[in-house]
């Protein structure tokens, strides 16, 4: 039910998004990379109304992308954890607890250098979600979009 709310959320809303952020972290499951640590990338979609901020031309009524980049490095560089699941999802929950006007995310986080013999690319995961105030919302009848639960 939640992708189902994500996909309408996404397709009524506006997104603001950062691609390519680069953070230094202890995120894994082995040792060495507790222990070491390595490079990590992340792409943030927000979906939100950005009417009003397209209306105004006032940085209050945005979601600041500035502020938004340094709540999610702060957030993924000052936590560990054994899988990118669990650092994706702890991530979604501090996004919509830090930036409210957030309806919906699309975290995307990539480890550049799995441990992984013989293999040379990266591994990613990615997660959608839905704001916690959208979960207990009925899906919206034929007709009617999201923008006017």
């Amino acid at each position: 039910m939640q992708r189902d709310q994500f996909h309408r959320i996404r397709r009524n809303s506006d997104r603001v998004g950062i691609q390519g952020i680069q953070f230094y972290a202890y995120h894994g499951h082995r040792s060495e990379e507790s222990t070491l640590g390595q490079r990590f990338e992340l792409s943030v979609q927000a979906y939100l109304d950005c009417s009003v901020a397209g209306r105004s031309d006032d940085l209050d009524d945005a979601l600041n992308y500035q502020s938004l980049h340094a709540s999610v490095t702060r957030w993924v560089t000052t936590h560990r954890f054994h899988l990118l699941e669990r650092l994706v999802e702890g991530l979604a929950e501090e996004v919509f607890q830090d930036f409210p006007s957030v309806d919906a995310l699309r975290l995307c986080v990539r480890k550049s250098s799995p441990p992984i013999p013989n293999f040379f690319g990266h591994v990613e995961v990615e997660i959608m979600r839905v704001h916690p105030r959208w979960r207990s919302v009925a899906p919206p009848e034929a007709g009617q979009d999201a923008a006017s639960l």
